[in-house]
């Protein structure tokens, strides 16, 4: 499905969806492409808020074509990408009185994070888990990711954490 959602010329066949009736559930997901093993492109969204197969589409195109860190794909890289989805579960909140409370929260190479303070947002999929091991450096490249100092923490910080089921083509 992904795949034909970026096809530039219309050369892949779209699967038979009607066989898969939970691609119509609300559920939020990740698309991530990979040339060679190497990063080629990411788009998600933490909330589910539309069905499964619309957010798979369009993260898809947005991950393949508007990705602002790569040129968009064409044709030929279709062929060799590899497509990983990832299928997220609910968000949960977890109390974030204080950093503390939060790290003993946290499940190593298992908790996807989601970190927001009023317009300040962002977001690591566990994968991240293996570039940064260790909990509070976990939080702090979080932290940084959203544009705030590594030792930041207010009242109204607000984390979710999820889990994801991973798809790789």
């Amino acid at each position: 499905m992904a795949r034909s959602a970026i096809d530039p010329d219309g050369s892949q066949t779209p699967p038979n969806i009607e066989s898969a009736p939970w691609l119509y559930a609300t559920q939020a997901c990740f698309v991530t492409l990979w040339e060679n093993k190497k990063l080629r492109g990411q788009y998600g969204n933490v909330r589910a808020e539309r069905p499964l197969i619309e957010h798979l589409q369009h993260n898809a195109r947005q991950a393949a074509f508007h990705d602002p860190r790569f040129k968009p794909i064409n044709a030929e890289q279709l062929l060799s990408l590899q497509i990983q989805v990832s299928l997220l579960s609910a968000l949960t909140a977890i109390d974030c009185t204080t950093e503390k409370q939060v790290l003993d929260q946290l499940t190593p190479g298992t908790d996807g994070v989601f970190f927001r303070y009023g317009q300040h947002a962002s977001n690591f999929l566990p994968t991240q888990w293996e570039v940064h091991p260790d909990p509070s450096l976990f939080i702090a490249y979080l932290k940084q990711k959203a544009g705030l100092p590594p030792n930041f923490w207010l009242p109204g910080i607000e984390i979710h954490t999820y889990t994801v089921k991973d798809y790789l083509d």
